[in-house]
């Protein structure tokens, strides 16, 4: 690979003209040489009512083209699609609604010099990050760290990463977890994707919990149809990130089983002194941490609320859409003022 390969940002988008063109105005002030790169805007086949409008507003710019995306819809179909019509040996994906740090392209390119990284993952900071979605975020950001350095990536940040163009595996029309099985199936042909921390998107937008949560069960209940969809990702001896993939992303699923099942094995034990004993400590617990945290109890204690219908009530509903094959999991809440679902 050359020290500026040409490079093609791929944006699968079912957004509004105007947002779409300041994403590609964002990306073509990048700080990689203009004329090494180009844009491909696939506009979901879902949206297609807005895709002449879209060409309109981006004919003037001579580095984008815009292609409709396969007419089953969706965010896979629509990356299909852009994937075909790009002509660069390097595809970088994104989003609409984030912005690349200046030398995010770059960066990702700089991951993708040795002969054996077929990928690359950058890191997106968000705005509405903080609370437990923040400590989750710093975890999981952990994890990926040391898978990169291990072996490969189980998952991508699909809001900034990079591929060799022919390390791309063509998606099956109506995948939920594109950034799951994009990094699973490139190191099954051989490929390893690794962490590039460099390469910064940010995301400007604040969801509400009910968002969050929403957003939870969509890829939670994606991972139940990678099973169904790609049953390889649960055999070790054809999984080459197996025991990475199970601890990664599977036990967060197991969560409400193991929870019920330890409950059930304590419940022999269990006598009114114990429980108010237990009972004495958690309030204790919640007094001291709101005291280290200079937080009142009750907004702690709501915090820790909202926690656990992340961590325990998602990957229940989760489990639920996947034992009925409901993969058209969609349906965000209304959204605040200003922010998009």
């Amino acid at each position: 690979m050359g020290e500026t390969p040409d490079v093609e940002v791929i944006i699968a988008t079912r957004d509004l003209p105007q947002a779409i063109r300041q994403r590609v105005a964002n990306i073509l002030a990048s700080d990689y040489p203009g004329e090494r790169l180009r844009v491909t805007v696939a506009v979901d086949a879902n949206a297609a009512a807005h895709l002449s409008e879209t060409r309109t507003a981006l004919e003037p710019i001579p580095a984008v083209r815009v292609v409709l995306g396969d007419a089953a819809g969706g965010k896979a179909a629509a990356l299909n699609a852009g994937v075909r019509a790009a002509r660069a040996g390097i595809l970088v994906f994104t989003d609409t609604a984030q912005a690349f740090d200046p030398g995010a392209i770059r960066a990702l390119v700089r991951c993708l010099a040795a002969p054996d990284v077929a990928g690359a993952s950058g890191y997106l900071a968000a705005k509405g990050d903080h609370g437990a979605l923040g400590r989750f975020w710093a975890y999981e950001t952990l994890l990926r760290s040391l898978e990169s350095r291990f072996d490969s990536l189980v998952g991508v940040t699909g809001a900034v990463y990079a591929l060799r163009a022919s390390a791309w595996v063509p998606l099956r029309e109506g995948l939920i977890n594109d950034d799951l099985a994009v990094p699973l199936l490139v190191r099954r042909a051989g490929g390893r994707v690794v962490h590039c921390p460099a390469a910064v998107a940010r995301d400007p937008r604040e969801f509400t919990h009910d968002q969050q949560y929403a957003r939870r069960v969509r890829t939670l209940t994606g991972i139940w149809q990678l099973f169904a969809w790609y049953p390889w990702v649960a055999l070790p001896g054809r999984n080459p990130l197996w025991l990475e993939f199970m601890c990664h992303k599977v036990i967060r699923l197991l969560t409400p089983l193991l929870l019920i099942v330890g409950g059930l094995a304590l419940a022999p034990l269990v006598t009114t002194r114990l429980l108010l004993l237990a009972g004495g400590a958690l309030l204790a617990g919640l007094l001291a941490g709101a005291a280290v945290l200079r937080r009142g109890p009750l907004t702690l204690a709501a915090e820790a609320l909202r926690a656990f219908r992340l961590l325990f009530q998602a990957p229940s509903v989760a489990a639920w859409h996947g034992l009925r094959g409901q993969w058209e999991v969609w349906h965000p809440p209304a959204a605040r003022p200003g922010s998009r679902p």
